[in-house]
Parts: structure tokens; C-alpha cells; sequence
């Protein structure tokens, strides 16, 4: 499988992110816009697929690593079944916060596989997109991240 990185080509790289409220596991609301002066990673995802299992891992370190630095991991799931996506979260030990119910922002995004990755500078702009997963976008996607984070914010939103 080739490496690539779809950023450059994604149509929505550049642009500001679409805000959106969703609610976490907890039933609480969370809006993207919350972590606005952060570097965000959504993670998209579902229970159900196979590809997306493979990704959770590389989620969770980024989370762990990087979280007290400035990134905030937020999964997005389209499932609406708060019960089975707590269960799915503890099994695969996911500390980041998961929305649910995310068809409409999988929309917004335009998003056709699951699973991919947004990343958001702290100017609130797309940094990167990765679509669907591809193991040899694990080293992009964390350079990426490591790259935004030694980024000093200019202040200018």
C-alpha cells in the first residue's frame, strides 16, 4: 500500500472546520469550537469497522503523548447507542472524549470512508486530512501533530 497524505488535496484543507455540537458518552454536550485554541485531532470512526480498530492505538498515544502539550483527540462516531460505544471505548481503553451521533458532521466533512483523521491547527483552519486508513500515514499523521504543537500561535484568529 502506497504512503500518502491527502492533505493538498481534500477540499477541505485551508478552510475553517464546520462547528458542531455533539453529545460525549457522559450525555454532556461538547462543541468543537471548545477546544479552539488547541490543536485538534477527530478522529472519525465506527465500532463496526475493521479498519478502524487498527487506528484506535495510534489515537490513544498521540492522546496520552501529547494531550498535556496542547492536542485534544476527539472521536466522532455516527453511532447513537451510548451503551455500546462505552463498552467498545473501555475495551479498547480509549481515554479521549467520543461524540456520538455524528452522521451529519461526517457530512459536513465530506467524509466517505470511515475510518479518517482532521487535524486543526490552532487557527481553527483544516491542517490535514487523512481518508480511510492507511498504516503508513501513522508516521504523517504524528509528524503533523508534533509540527502544529512546536507552532507558536500568533494570536492572529
Amino acid at each position: 500500500m502506497p504512503c500518502y497524505a491527502a492533505d493538498g488535496v481534500h477540499p477541505l484543507v485551508g478552510e475553517k472546520p464546520t462547528d458542531f455540537t455533539l453529545r460525549n458518552l457522559d450525555g454532556k454536550e461538547v462543541s468543537l469550537s471548545e477546544s479552539k485554541d488547541k490543536i485538534i485531532l477527530l478522529h472519525f470512526f465506527a465500532t463496526f469497522s475493521k479498519a478502524s480498530l487498527k487506528q484506535f492505538p495510534q489515537m490513544q498515544k498521540l492522546h496520552e503523548e501529547h494531550s498535556k502539550r496542547g492536542l485534544v483527540v476527539i472521536g466522532v462516531t455516527p453511532e447513537k447507542n451510548d451503551d455500546k460505544v462505552k463498552k467498545f471505548a473501555r475495551q479498547n481503553k480509549l481515554s479521549y472524549p467520543i461524540l456520538l451521533d455524528g452522521w451529519k458532521v461526517f457530512k459536513d466533512y465530506k467524509l466517505g470512508q470511515i475510518p479518517d483523521v482532521c487535524i486543526i491547527d490552532r487557527k481553527f483552519a483544516i491542517s490535514a486530512m487523512y481518508v480511510g486508513f492507511n498504516p503508513c500515514n501513522e508516521m504523517r499523521i504524528e509528524a503533523e501533530i508534533k509540527e502544529l504543537l512546536v507552532t507558536i500561535p500568533s494570536g492572529d484568529y
